[in-house]
């Protein structure tokens, strides 16, 4: 019997430290991001008996884990930007940014953002986004609704994210570099 790599294991331990849960879909695109040749069906099984995490309805958990659903969106559009987990992923100390993730573009290590609106927070969010290190920083913002758009004023790069009928649409995507 081939001997499991402890390593893919810690890999799953420490996203779940970090985000308390995640789907299973993309538990499996990260662990496959890190480790190209991991099986997540094996890579979890002992953690899974040894009761180190739990799974229910789709989601992978840790001992204490709860779904954040602000966090499920973010994984699911940090993947969509094709990160480079290798430099790491950060989870938001508060609001406004919930995510951080890195990502080459030429020959430059970007910092992402992912920065979820509720509703009649724009002001508030522009105001504590207002003296962001800009360089090589873009914040990806997801509104509630198209109209948040306009009433979001920031000077470093970003761009908007709409959910429709279960898609994301890239909105002002304007990337320098």
């Amino acid at each position: 019997m081939a001997q499991l790599n402890k390593t893919d294991q810690q890999w799953i331990l420490q996203l779940l430290k970090l985000f308390g849960a995640i789907r299973y879909d993309q538990a499996n695109k990260l662990l496959k991001l890190k480790f190209p040749y991991a099986t997540l069906a094996i890579t979890i099984k002992p953690l899974l008996t040894s009761r180190t995490i739990k799974s229910s309805e789709g989601y992978l958990f840790s001992r204490s884990g709860k779904i954040d659903d602000k966090i499920i969106e973010a994984i699911d559009l940090m993947l969509l930007i094709e990160p480079d987990i290798s430099q790491g992923l950060i989870r938001g100390k508060g609001e406004p940014v919930v995510l951080t993730f890195f990502k080459w573009r030429k020959d430059k290590l970007w910092h992402y953002d992912i920065c979820p609106i509720s509703y009649g927070t724009e002001i508030a969010v522009s105001a504590k986004l207002e003296n962001t290190n800009q360089k090589y920083r873009m914040i990806v913002f997801v509104p509630e609704k198209p109209e948040q758009m306009e009433a979001i004023n920031i000077s470093c790069e970003h761009c908007f994210v709409l959910k429709n009928n279960g898609n994301y649409e890239f909105y002002r995507c304007e990337e320098e570099d």
